[in-house]
């Protein structure tokens, strides 16, 4: 991973940026409209991890550029990803491992490191924000939930750490870009999006 630390330190300070204008935006926008673009976003990002899956495309598009360059690029998709995690109450990794694989040559195994480890902070710097908002009940059900969400989610991380060892790049993104998709269509059908 030493090689992308300056994507990653560039995705993070851009996305932890932004973070705190995205939690503002989510509060002023229709569900509908959050529906629609969460839907819309995570099918694009799954077909284009499903094709490539298939098809690769070749070189990414900063590979080459120096460490400045591909922090400064970092920076800048990390703004996007920052706004439009924040608003989406997503970690990010949905548009973090396509942005690492697709613009700065990460492998998807080292993209899904790096954003577990961008998402860590990112989340954090939301949370806090929502909390100071009073939008985080934290009380009864949507304690026991988080909770409950907190420890699946320890239990799939250990699982998933061993299992990415051995699996194949392309399954990889395989199964990442399906479960966004599906992810995208439960989204819109819950909400008639």
């Amino acid at each position: 991973m030493v090689a992308h630390l300056p994507e990653v330190a560039g995705l993070t300070l851009g996305a932890v940026i932004s973070a705190f204008f995205g939690a503002r935006l989510v509060l002023r926008m229709s569900d509908r409209r959050l529906t629609t673009l969460m839907a819309t976003l995570l099918t694009a990002l799954g077909l284009l991890l499903l094709v490539e899956a298939f098809v690769p495309f070749g070189n990414a598009v900063l590979t080459a550029e120096s460490a400045f360059v591909r922090g400064l690029a970092g920076a800048l998709v990390g703004l996007g990803v920052g706004v439009v995690s924040s608003m989406l109450g997503v970690a990010g990794g949905e548009l973090l491992i396509p942005a690492l694989v697709f613009l700065f040559g990460a492998d998807v195994r080292i993209a899904g490191t790096a954003s577990l480890l961008i998402s860590l902070v990112l989340v954090a710097t939301g949370v806090w924000h929502y909390h100071r908002a009073g939008a985080l009940p934290m009380t009864g059900g949507p304690r026991r939930i988080a909770l409950s969400m907190i420890a699946g989610s320890l239990i799939g991380a250990a699982l998933g750490g061993l299992a990415v060892a051995v699996a194949h790049v392309a399954f990889l993104k395989v199964v990442l870009g399906s479960v966004l998709i599906l992810a995208a269509a439960k989204t819109a059908g819950r909400h008639g999006g």
